[in-house]
C-alpha cells in the first residue's frame, strides 16, 4: 500500500463536515481519529516530497489555545467539564495528522507535514517502522504538536529529518495500562535536527517500559531532552555524537509533567 505525495502537491485536511474526532493514546484505534490512518495493515508507505497540511491553525488551535490559556490561568474547572477523564497535560482532544497502528514493515519519507491539529506522526503498536527525510513544522505556540509520538512499537528508526514543533520533537511512549499495549524498544533516532520543540522525551505513558534506545549524531538547537516520567521500567539509553548548540543538558529525568508554567517563568513548562 503506497501513497505518494509528489513536489507541489499539497493534501489538505477538511473539516468542514465535522466528521474528524478526537484521538487517545489509551483507547484503541477509530475511524477518522487521523487525517491518514494505516490500521492493521503491512508494507505502508507514505512518500513523495510534497506537503500533507492538517489545517490545525484554523481549524483547531484557536480553541486549543484558549483552553489552554484558561487551564494555565487556574480554570481547571472548565476543562474537566468540557472533557471528562482526559487528563490535564493532554490538553483538548483532537485528531492527530499521521497514525501507523499495528503496522508491520512501515515507511514515512520525503515529506512535509504542517498545521498538525495536535499529535503529527504517531507510530502506535508497529513493528519495523522508518521515518527518513522528513520535515515537520509546527510554531512553537502550536498546542500539543508532538513532531513524532512511538508508542509500544518496536524497530523504529528516525533518520534524516528535521522536526520543529510547539511540543516535544519526538515522544516515546508506551501507553497507559499493561493490557492494552505492549514497551517499545529498539528506538533509532539520529542524524536528525530539532530546532524549537522540547527534544526527545520518554513518556509521559511508559507502563509498559522503554527498551534499547540509541540517540546519534541528533541536533538541537533549543532544548535537547531525554525526559522521562511515569515509567515502569526504562531500559539503557546510549547517546553518541550528539551537537547541543544552546542546551544546558542531554538528559532530563524527572517523574510526572504539568501542564502549568514554573513561577517566573511563564515560557518554560514544568517537570515535577
Amino acid at each position: 500500500m503506497t501513497l505518494n505525495v509528489q513536489a507541489g502537491a499539497v493534501l489538505k485536511a477538511d473539516n468542514s463536515e465535522k466528521k474528524f474526532v478526537a484521538a487517545y493514546i489509551g483507547k484503541p484505534a477509530a475511524p477518522h481519529e487521523a487525517f491518514i490512518l494505516a490500521n492493521k495493515a503491512q508494507n505502508v508507505k507514505l512518500i513523495g516530497s510534497g506537503t500533507i497540511d492538517g489545517d490545525g491553525e484554523h481549524s483547531w488551535w484557536p480553541e486549543a489555545l484558549e483552553v489552554r490559556k484558561a487551564v494555565r490561568s487556574g480554570n481547571t474547572a472548565l476543562f474537566e467539564k468540557r472533557f471528562p477523564g482526559v487528563k490535564l497535560a493532554n490538553g483538548m482532544p483532537r485528531p492527530w495528522l499521521v497514525e501507523f497502528n499495528e503496522v508491520e514493515g512501515g515507511v514515512i519519507y520525503g515529506l512535509n507535514f504542517v498545521n498538525s491539529p495536535m499529535l503529527n506522526l504517531v507510530i502506535r503498536n508497529c513493528n519495523d517502522v522508518l521515518l527518513d527525510s522528513v520535515k515537520v513544522t509546527a510554531p512553537v505556540e502550536s498546542p500539543n504538536t508532538d513532531g513524532v509520538d512511538i508508542v509500544s512499537s518496536k524497530y523504529v528508526t528516525v533518520i534524516n529529518s528535521e522536526i520543529y514543533t510547539g511540543d516535544d520533537n519526538v515522544a516515546i511512549k508506551s501507553g497507559v495500562d499493561q493490557v492494552t499495549a505492549g514497551p517499545s524498544e529498539n528506538i533509532v533516532i539520529k542524524d536528525s535536527l530539532f530546532r524549537e520543540g522540547h527534544g526527545v522525551s520518554i513518556g509521559s505513558e511508559t507502563a509498559n517500559g522503554i527498551g534499547r534506545l540509541p540517540l546519534k549524531t541528533a541536533s538541537s538547537s533549543t532544548l535537547k531532552t531525554a525526559s522521562a516520567s511515569n515509567q515502569r521500567a526504562i531500559a539503557a539509553i546510549r547517546s553518541a555524537r550528539l551537537t547541543l548548540m544552546a542546551s544546558p543538558w542531554i538528559a532530563l529525568i524527572r517523574r510526572s509533567w504539568s501542564p502549568f508554567p514554573m513561577p517566573g517563568n511563564p515560557g518554560l513548562l514544568a517537570w515535577a
